[in-house]
């Protein structure tokens, strides 16, 4: 759900879904270079704007976790809001203006800086493609395709959800021919959530995944067949303590080095990690008394 962040002298910024880091050192020159002092105060709002994905992180969290039923509609409208606030950050000309400055002698800066650079202006490219208006709508139509689709899970009928989704489908489409007119739509939102990659690359996988998967799967077809009732203790029809399941995912948590100092462990319809910062992750899941795995 939530992709980059920076850092600075002042500590990490995140944003949800991924949080993935990347080092924003900000650099200071006796001789102020000009392109380096275009870094420095391009790092200033790329942390800005990364400050503000990390409310969008946290909204999306809450979302999905806390929020009532009730407040979802204005809860759309809020990511809304922060949305096109956002987006006017994300395309402002002074933005523009300090990513080709530092660019003009990028090769004065050290890797990690190069790479920001790099990132920022792939960023500013997409986003001065998207209007204001489809940049929000985009971030309100997710709560409202959220809303239908745990309606449809509940009820376990698709065409509750099925009129949102073509909604989503069709804004994806009108993004990814807005941003990327010379790609294939799906391979443009493919690179968006996995920069590279690529349709033909993931049939790829997938072909060597079933070379594999398909062999193993007739030999545990083969094994149930010859032990069709599971080992005592493991049949689905026992009641399986969901406190206790919660305490065992704590557990493990911790035995994997989970700091949650640092992060939180919550339940969720749809198990997912986000947060706002790589200091403040959010990992959710769910249980079931009949079925634990």
């Amino acid at each position: 759900m939530y992709r980059s962040g920076f850092v600075g002298s002042g500590g990490v910024v995140g944003r949800a879904a991924g949080l993935r880091r990347i080092v924003c050192v900000r650099m200071v020159s006796t001789s102020a270079t000009t392109p380096k002092m275009a870094y420095a105060e391009l790092c200033d709002r790329l942390k800005e704007i990364s400050y503000l994905g990390g409310v969008a992180g946290l909204l999306g969290w809450d979302e999905q976790v806390m929020l009532p039923e009730g407040g979802m509609t204005a809860r759309g409208k809020q990511k809304a809001a922060l949305a096109a606030t956002l987006h006017d950050k994300r395309t402002d000309s002074k933005l523009g203006e300090l990513i080709a400055t530092a660019e003009s002698d990028v090769q004065a800066l050290g890797l990690m800086e190069q790479a920001n650079v790099r990132d920022a202006r792939i960023a500013y490219d997409r986003h001065t493609k998207l209007s204001r208006e489809l940049a929000a709508r985009e971030a309100e139509l997710g709560v409202e395709g959220f809303i239908a689709w745990k309606k449809a899970r509940e009820e376990s009928d698709f065409s509750i959800f099925a009129p949102v989704l073509q909604e989503i489908v069709d804004l994806r489409k009108e993004i990814a021919s807005v941003t990327k007119p010379e790609w294939d739509a799906y391979d443009a939102c493919i690179d968006l959530f996995e920069r590279g990659m690529t349709s033909a690359r993931l049939t790829e996988i997938f072909d060597e995944l079933k070379a594999g998967l398909v062999p193993l799967l007739n030999e545990i077809r083969g094994a149930l067949e010859a032990q069709p009732e599971l080992p005592s203790g493991l049949k689905g029809s026992e009641d399986w303590d969901t406190k206790k399941q919660a305490e065992l995912s704590r557990q493990i948590a911790e035995a994997l080095g989970f700091d949650f100092q640092r992060g939180r462990l919550d339940v969720s319809v749809h198990p997912f990690t986000g947060g706002s910062d790589p200091a403040d992750v959010r990992i959710t899941t769910r249980y079931s008394s009949d079925n634990p795995w």
